[in-house]
């Protein structure tokens, strides 16, 4: 049986309706599986393992911001995953994320890496009250405030 050719992996995150940034994978909703994910980058022709942002193996759970999806498809790209909202890493957009972004805003905390990157929720390039009034929005169940 021959093998299959292997897809470019910029083909398998955009087929399993996700964004490459970079190095990043992004358009993941919150509360989303590992499962989830595992299943449909599997399902678009990759080998997958996805791992916590210490380097542990993640097998059940919610993926969130700081995550690592390892896909191999001939190449393999270790994608970091970006949850906009999802400041903590917990995978949800809660209060906690609410109040991330108000401690940064107000300088008493601060958000480095990836978790600055996504406390930008709507991408114009600041963090600032407009992020920290749509997590509100979002958390009071308003829809199209945080970019996927």
């Amino acid at each position: 049986v021959p093998t299959p050719t292997p897809k470019p992996i910029s083909e398998i995150v955009k087929e399993a309706n996700y964004k490459l940034e970079n190095d990043s994978i992004s358009g993941i909703k919150p509360n989303t599986s590992v499962e989830s994910i595992k299943n449909k980058i599997i399902e678009k022709g990759g080998i997958v393992t996805i791992t916590d942002k210490v380097g542990n193996k993640k097998d059940n759970g919610n993926i969130g911001t700081g995550d690592k999806i390892n896909i191999t498809s001939g190449n393999t790209l270790n994608l970091t995953v970006l949850i906009y909202g999802d400041t903590n890493g917990d995978g949800k957009i809660s209060a906690v994320d609410y109040v991330n972004i108000k401690n940064h805003i107000m300088g008493s905390g601060s958000l480095v890496d990836v978790y600055n990157k996504v406390a930008d929720v709507n991408s114009d390039g600041k963090i600032s009250a407009v992020d920290y009034v749509n997590i509100k929005n979002y958390i009071m169940g308003v829809d199209n405030v945080i970019k996927n």
